[in-house]
């Protein structure tokens, strides 16, 4: 039922949009063919964990990647992932900025990737990633990369950016995160007609 949603939304942004004029997704708002069943078994396999039952029907139901957040979705590829640090604890249990030694941020590039995978780069040195383990598994979180290095849940990088909503800080889980996205798109079209 959400695939079908989320594919009819895909396609109505394109109807309102056909030049790509308000995306930056090099795909506009098309996605990559979906993932092999069996592909993405044996990936998680050798992950070692089962991937969040939203992530895995969008790969098997929608498809690997292309129209979402930032520059698009990142296609599921354990080409490009580090298996052994995906498999590590993912190891933030609260927000998390650096702004200690120079052994401290060491320690934090270090663990940066760790228990989760990548889903998007929104420029500027920010990402998100999809926690795999732990207590916070299924979550998305925010990665700072460049000089306000840390790590946040994705519901208090929205409270940080829009102080009106005064949501605090809570969780986003990857079906949430992406309806976000498509909620953004769907208004900020509506606005321009």
């Amino acid at each position: 039922m959400w695939a079908e949603t989320v594919k009819q939304r895909l396609l109505e942004l394109q109807r309102t949009d056909p030049a790509f004029e308000q995306i930056d997704a090099p795909t506009g708002y098309r996605v990559n063919a979906p993932i092999r069943f069996e592909d993405l078994d044996a990936a998680e396999l050798l992950l070692n964990c089962e991937l969040p039952a939203a992530y895995r029907v969008f790969l098997m139901d929608i498809g690997n990647g292309g129209a979402g957040p930032g520059y698009g979705l990142q296609p599921f590829d354990l080409n490009d992932v580090d298996i052994d640090e995906a498999k590590r604890p993912f190891p933030f249990s609260a927000s998390y900025r650096e702004t200690g030694s120079r052994e401290e941020q060491n320690d934090y590039w270090d663990r940066r990737d760790h228990g989760s995978l990548p889903l998007c780069d929104y420029g500027c040195g920010q990402f998100a990633r999809l926690v795999l383990n732990g207590p916070f598994a299924g979550e998305v979180w925010i990665a700072y990369w460049s000089v306000d290095m840390g790590m946040q849940r994705f519901g208090n990088y929205v409270t940080e950016h829009n102080p009106e909503l005064s949501c605090g800080d809570f969780a986003v889980y990857f079906d949430e995160w992406y309806a976000t996205w498509l909620d953004g798109f769907e208004a900020r079209l509506a606005e321009k007609d």
